[in-house]
């Protein structure tokens, strides 16, 4: 039975890219979107609790609910250019409408920025935009080779996404490029009902930073797979960090209850990749410090300190062979959400097949998540699980 649902799933899903162009005079209007879909299995424990219906061991009935069917994007993405001077892009995703609440990988708003790049000194990016920070957060879902990002950067831990300004120079052929913006710190909920458009109480900002240095070409952001099978070496390294305090927590939105804490929060992280033949590689990591204040400082656990740390890594190996459309990739990541508290880390490995449709941009996709920690009763993510489906960008 579980192999008929895994046939159906291949059938399910599809990714397709193609490109529609409108030109008047100096103002060019792009046209692009994107479709994906999968079947999710769970591989359940019976021996963890968490497991069974009502979270009731007794009741012998075990909690299937994740393995279903998800349309996992449904992207229209339009992007313009009037002049030499200005640019700008709107990307909704549609199978996320009316979502709320775990919105941080996926959200209904994607993009919605005006880019003016008039000014010699800098490029000044304003509104809803990703933030520059983290390589892993900054690549298009549609240049991925996994359904999911690493835990540390899916958007439960830190924002992908806010409302602000970012001002950008690319230096040495944008070799050496750098960034810094100033955002809400609301991250994805200053576009919903959550915060219905405020920020916090204080209006204090989130400022945000980061630096890329490649050589011997520009290292993009959708580089993942070393497709052109390069013939020299490419490296890129990144370095990034940012600041945020609250006044008000906004609990119970994400697993973790970390993205908008009371008090004070920095992250730091560096991010390094490289191809060559065929093979490409990225290492990963972030550290968070949070100073928590008013009834957040219980996450202290009655510890004799201020702060706490959260912080994770990702270490990703991938192979693409162009005769057979293929690749193949490996990627270790682990996160720990306190390090005040014992044994609380946790540790997958996830391996992934992508075959690539020549006839359009079209990828089959199988992700298998393995669970290094199954037996820690702190963890979150404790079972088994492949998705097997298609993605379709047109």
């Amino acid at each position: 039975m579980r192999l008929a649902f895994l046939a159906i799933a291949c059938l399910f899903a599809i990714q397709t890219q193609a490109q529609f162009t409108l030109t008047n005079g100096n103002h060019s209007l792009q046209m692009s979107g994107l479709i994906s879909g999968y079947y999710n299995h769970r591989f359940l424990n019976p021996d963890i609790a968490g497991n069974y219906l009502n979270n009731n061991p007794a009741t012998g009935q075990l909690d299937y609910q994740k393995n279903t069917f998800a349309l996992n994007n449904l992207r229209v993405q339009w992007e313009g250019r009037i002049g030499n001077r200005w640019e700008y892009e709107l990307q909704v995703d549609f199978s996320r409408l009316g979502q709320t609440q775990n919105i941080g990988e996926f959200p209904a708003l994607t993009d919605g920025w005006i880019r003016y790049k008039g000014f010699k000194a800098f490029d000044i990016t304003f509104g809803y935009q990703k933030l520059p920070y983290s390589r892993l957060n900054l690549t298009p879902f549609k240049k991925e080779v996994y359904w999911q990002r690493a835990e540390i950067a899916r958007g439960n831990v830190f924002s992908r996404r806010d409302a602000g300004v970012v001002l950008s120079k690319g230096f040495w052929g944008d070799r050496i490029r750098v960034q810094v913006g100033a955002f809400t710190g609301q991250g994805e909920y200053i576009m919903t009902g959550v915060t219905e458009g405020d920020n916090d109480p204080s209006g204090q900002l989130e400022y945000v930073g980061r630096v890329d240095i490649s050589w011997p070409r520009v290292y993009k952001y959708n580089e993942v797979l070393d497709t052109r099978v390069s013939d020299e070496p490419n490296f890129s390294l990144g370095l990034n960090a940012r600041h945020v305090k609250r006044l008000r927590s906004i609990p119970g939105l994400v697993d973790y209850d970390l993205k908008i804490v009371e008090g004070a929060r920095s992250a730091a992280g560096f991010d390094f990749v490289a191809e060559y033949k065929g093979f490409s590689a990225l290492i990963e990591s972030h550290i968070l410090s949070f100073r928590p204040e008013g009834p957040d400082t219980a996450r202290l656990r009655g510890k004799n300190t201020d702060y706490f740390r959260a912080g994770g890594l990702v270490a990703q190996l991938n192979y693409f062979n162009k005769p057979l459309n293929s690749s193949l990739s490996v990627r270790y990541d682990n996160f720990s959400p306190n390090d005040l508290i014992q044994s609380n880390f946790e540790q997958t490995l996830g391996l992934m097949y992508n075959y690539f449709f020549t006839d359009a941009q079209a990828v089959f996709r199988v992700h298998y998540f393995h669970r290094l920690d199954p037996d820690n009763s702190l963890l979150l993510r404790r079972d088994d699980q492949i998705r097997v489906g298609l993605v379709l960008m047109f």
